[in-house]
């Protein structure tokens, strides 16, 4: 093989092989939610609390209306209640979106204002409204106190992840040209 072949097909390996080659969708985004509750007709002790996180795609044309996947825990409930898994819907309600998601037994309904009421699309987080309410069974019944669904920060990629691609494609040019001098004799360059 002559040596500007080996350099070309050398530079389009590093290149389909370069992290930078992936492709990331922005779209899709976890939400991290915290909120407080009070009970209605059921009980805290000492504390209702909700955590966890929602994974939305807030593009337009998004299956499922946007929802992706959910895992929200609850504490401190009586009864118990959660995790809560399980999409049960989205739609506007009054001016806001409401997402339910639910457990085998409860439901939960996450009210918050969206740029298009009752449509998660261009949404990256935000307060909770007064309206988010848990229920379990009808006769347990939990309404907000406080809460927020927060855009989960993703982390940085790990700098120098592609170093050793690159390091050993240019041990093979570096071969590749020494190879090449040895054969001609000493006095080619």
């Amino acid at each position: 093989m002559k040596y500007p072949t080996l350099v070309r097909t050398a530079i389009l390996a590093m290149a389909l092989a370069a992290p930078g080659g992936v492709t990331v969708r922005a779209d899709v985004i976890k939400l991290d939610v915290s909120a407080t509750l009070v009970p209605l007709t059921g009980n805290c002790s000492p504390t209702c609390t909700l955590g966890g996180d929602i994974v939305i795609d807030n593009s337009s044309g998004a299956a499922n209306n946007g929802f992706v996947s959910a895992e929200v825990t609850a504490s401190e409930f009586s009864p118990s209640v959660g995790p809560f898994i399980h999409f049960g819907g989205i739609m506007p309600s009054g001016g806001l979106t409401e997402l339910t998601i639910n457990d085998s037994n409860s439901g939960l309904t996450l009210a918050f204002t969206t740029p298009t009421a009752g449509s998660l699309v261009g949404y990256t987080g935000g307060a909770l409204s007064s309206d988010t309410a848990l229920g379990a069974n009808p006769e347990f019944i939990w309404s907000l106190s406080s809460g927020s669904l927060t855009q989960a920060v993703v982390p940085a990629p790990l700098i120098g992840r592609g170093l050793p691609t690159v390091l050993a494609l240019s041990g093979v040019l570096f071969g590749a040209k020494l190879l090449r001098r040895r054969n001609r004799g000493p006095l080619a360059a």
